[in-house]
């Protein structure tokens, strides 16, 4: 909802839906008594039982494979946009796609500092942090004039990440009123792993 401050926060989680299969969860998140952020979270218990699924019946588009990190440009490279702020708190590399070029964008992220000082982050939370890129990564706005801000981000994960790196093949698209859209694919070493969406803002 605001800008969060490097400050003491504190969180205050509810449970909305206790059920079998399903679990509904928000978290508000708090600086000096003031909400700054909210999170849903609906968690679904996994069967004990993998399901019968033929693969090969889906001929719909399927996420394209991203070749492993190493194989990219460094994206603190002189050659990037280099933005201020958390930016600077993840080791990445970027695949395809340049700002501005109006390409969907490719490249992999790994968060370098533990979020909760003292603990160690999960792969999930690496995914959410990386997750926030993308729409910025995949971008064509000129970002020296114009820029967008996250309004909301949602993450669909269709099993738990495995690794520390999370790739993102993004795509981006905005409205002269405003109004932004980013989407990509998420992935870790293994293989693709679910999908984001963002509602942006243009500022």
């Amino acid at each position: 909802f605001r800008g969060v401050p490097l400050a003491e926060l504190t969180t205050e989680r509810r449970i909305v839906r206790a059920g079998r299969r399903i679990q509904v969860s928000d978290v508000d998140l708090f600086s000096d008594g003031v909400q700054v952020a909210r999170a849903t979270a609906l968690s679904v218990r996994i069967g004990d039982q993998p399901f019968a699924i033929d693969e090969a019946a889906d001929q719909r588009a399927r996420p394209r494979p991203l070749p492993p990190p190493g194989t990219g440009q460094d994206i603190h490279h002189p050659d990037e946009f280099q933005p201020p702020g958390f930016v600077q708190s993840v080791d990445g590399e970027r695949l395809e796609g340049r700002h501005g070029s109006g390409v969907p964008a490719s490249g992999w992220f790994r968060w370098r500092c533990p979020v909760v000082r003292g603990e160690a982050n999960s792969p999930l939370v690496d995914v959410a942090c990386c997750a926030d890129f993308a729409s910025g990564w995949g971008s064509y706005l000129d970002f020296s004039r114009q820029a967008s801000i996250n309004a909301d981000l949602t993450i669909y994960l269709l099993r738990h990440p495995r690794s520390e790196w999370v790739g993102l093949d993004a795509s981006y698209r905005a409205d002269p009123q405003g109004v932004a859209i980013g989407t990509a694919h998420l992935h870790d070493l293994d293989g693709p792993i679910g999908q984001v969406l963002t509602g942006g803002l243009l500022v």
